[in-house]
């Protein structure tokens, strides 16, 4: 996770206007990750 959340932070960060602001998205976002990791059923390809 540290090596994609350091390439989220510069992605975000691009886009946003404050550290702040960086941290809150990157936080959303693997909560997001995690969310649809957990309800994944295995149905086709992880890629897609």
């Amino acid at each position: 996770m540290d090596r994609h959340r350091s390439w989220l932070l510069r992605s975000v960060g691009y886009f946003s206007r404050g550290e702040h602001d960086v941290e809150s998205v990157v936080q959303d976002v693997w909560l997001d990750v995690m969310r649809g990791a957990a309800s994944y059923r295995g149905n086709g390809s992880v890629r897609s």
